[in-house]
């Protein structure tokens, strides 16, 4: 298949998220599918009790925008427990990625929708029970099976209740019993690692029960999903692609006129920018609030403005309207230069890909300078109407994670520290008194269930400092620990502060031979040496277990580059090369580098 046809189709898809071209790309892959680059490939297996198959396409096609190339299996038509209970059906046979569970009430549970007057409360509990009973039961036997991540959904309330007005004055009503399934659905899925709810709840109550619901084609194909709720669903689905394959972003870099204020403060001045509780200064308080979710979320805030530095500065810490302040945004830029150059500068002032940021601003000339200079990061034109901010934001699923940890919590001081530390270090006379005047310690130890999700969220998150950039979840990282393989952690805190978890390594034993599964630290590291202590202390711990020989794998990206020597500088041994990157071999017991003496190590 010809690269430049995908770029193509996944250009005029993001210019134009109809229907129809969600088509053509589905027409294009299929058509094309033998000779799809194996790298993009990745295979997702869905389970359904109801017609799917119009969803595929906006799936095929939402894969493809985040550098996928999907192969879809689909089972026979609500033939979902004999493809789970049958260990040798198509879909293990398959060999899924992602697995998704795909139900409609109405044909797990009929007699909520045929006969529910005749319904007593105590029958209605019966119902609840055995609809979660059985997903109950589909879920323990595939995760006895597979440990592909899987996606199941909650279930929408139905614009039109048997009961009509009688439906709001009962306990027993059928809005509250899909309410309740939809309850115990969350508490059934926290019994589980690596299972997702996917929200048909919300999105049918976002774009109306009345248009998300096909009742022509419900009655004549069993096909419920009206095509005004399919790309949204499957845009939905694709937020748990980005968590599960570390394509979420990490930065929002904003503007400011006619962004986070209204009006331009170089020319209404201080008092007469809009941003308070008075329309449409509300819009954009609004605004900021979900902003400082976001940030209270783990995502990292800068500013990228056209103005000058003391006019802004001043809105952020003194004007009563405004949510944010300057101490929210990690760093900013706000000079007259252009835009895409102060973006590049952004990135690395936080030592991050440009491709880890979203940058919003009202102005189409700003976003389509960004989009022509740094295609690699993602744009967001705001339109005319700030009432649509907060909208815009709530919905871009550009930053979604499944959980929160607490580097997450704390990682805009993170990131302000480090950009303390490169003041000094521009001061300091060199890299080794930079270094030694950080006064460093790191915490080494093994992983627990405590931690196990900082784990598995670094594997999923880190690029450039990630030789094999293996991704996974935390089943698959607890997995490790109960097969007697090594995940151990490195802490780093140094005289500025503390900044928790930053590297993982995990090591898999076979024989007498260690092998390095997993070696990575955060980017906020990065250049301190402090991988020297760590991975002398896995060595050395291999050789107590009893290896004679441990091996390292280096696998090539478009961002690890940094690392592809690392071995070598390590004393380990060449053993083979090819065009995915490199294998090596330590059979001494000593390393060619040691941990820095201005390193104190301490060891859990």
């Amino acid at each position: 298949m010809k690269i430049n046809s995908l770029k193509n189709l996944a250009n005029m898809l993001n210019n134009d998220k109809s229907y129809k071209n969600y088509m053509l790309i589905s027409n294009y892959i299929n058509k094309h599918r033998g000779i799809i680059d194996d790298k993009s490939s990745i295979r997702l297996a869905i389970l359904r009790n109801f017609t799917v198959e119009p969803l595929v396409p906006v799936l095929e096609g939402e894969f493809l925008l985040e550098g996928f190339v999907p192969e879809i299996y689909v089972n026979n038509f609500d033939n979902i427990n004999q493809d789970i209970l049958n260990d040798n059906s198509d879909l293990y046979n398959f060999s899924p990625e992602i697995v998704i569970i795909i139900q409609w009430l109405e044909i797990l549970a009929p007699e909520l929708f045929q006969n529910y007057s005749m319904l007593d409360s105590e029958r209605t509990n019966e119902i609840i029970e055995r609809v979660i009973c059985n997903i109950d039961n589909l879920i323990n036997t595939y995760k006895s099976k597979s440990k592909a991540p899987l996606l199941i959904n909650n279930f929408p309330i139905t614009s039109f209740p048997t009961m009509s007005a009688l439906d709001a004055q009962s306990s027993n009503s059928l809005t509250n019993i899909i309410l309740k399934i939809n309850s115990r659905l969350i508490d059934l899925v926290k019994k589980f690692s690596n299972v997702y709810i996917v929200d048909f709840f919300s999105i049918f109550l976002r774009f109306g029960f009345k248009d998300g619901f096909d009742k022509r084609n419900w009655y004549m194909a069993s096909a419920p999903l009206g095509k005004n709720i399919l790309i949204p669903l499957g845009q939905e689905y694709i937020k748990f692609l980005r968590f599960l394959k570390g394509k979420q972003k990490k930065c929002l870099v904003l503007d400011c006129d006619e962004t986070l204020w209204g009006g331009i403060v170089g020319e209404a001045g201080f008092n007469g920018i809009q941003i308070g509780n008075n329309y449409p200064g509300i819009c954009y308080k609004s605004f900021q609030y979900e902003i400082l979710n976001l940030y209270n979320r783990g995502i990292i805030l800068a500013l990228c403005s056209k103005n000058n530095e003391h006019d802004v500065i001043e809105v952020l810490n003194k004007h009563d309207g405004m949510v944010l302040r300057e101490e929210h945004f990690s760093t900013y830029q706000i000079n007259w230069d252009d835009k895409a150059t102060n973006i590049a500068r952004i990135a690395k002032d936080l030592n991050i890909g440009v491709d880890s940021i979203v940058f919003m601003d009202d102005s189409e000339f700003e976003c389509n300078l960004i989009k022509e200079r740094l295609p690699e990061v993602s744009v967001i034109n705001l339109p005319k109407f700030p009432s649509l901010y907060k909208e815009i934001i709530n919905t871009c699923g550009l930053f979604d994670s499944i959980f929160i940890t607490e580097e997450d919590r704390i990682r805009t001081k993170t990131y302000k520290d480090n950009i303390k530390r490169k003041k000094i270090y521009e001061e300091s006379s060199s890299i080794d008194d930079y270094l030694s005047s950080l006064s460093m310690e790191v915490e080494i130890g093994k992983v627990s269930e405590i931690n196990v999700a900082r784990i598995s969220q670094m594997t999923q998150k880190t690029n450039q400092f990630n030789l094999t950039t293996k991704r996974y979840t935390e089943e698959e990282i607890l997995e490790f620990i109960r097969n007697n393989d090594d995940v151990f952690y490195l802490k780093v805190k140094d005289n500025i502060s503390d900044m928790g978890i930053v590297g993982t390594v995990i090591i898999k034993y076979i024989n007498e031979v260690a092998y390095i599964d997993t070696f990575l630290l955060s980017c906020r590291v990065i250049g301190r040496n402090v991988e020297y202590p760590f991975i002398e202390y896995v060595v050395k711990n291999a050789y107590k277990r009893g290896c004679s020989q441990i091996n390292g794998r280096y696998n090539i990206t478009s961002k690890n580059n940094q690392v592809s020597l690392l071995y070598k500088k390590l004393g380990f041994d060449l053993m083979h090369e090819d065009e995915l990157g490199s294998s090596w071999r330590l059979m001494n017991k000593n390393l060619a580098i040691s941990a820095p003496g201005y390193i104190n190590v301490i060891v859990k």
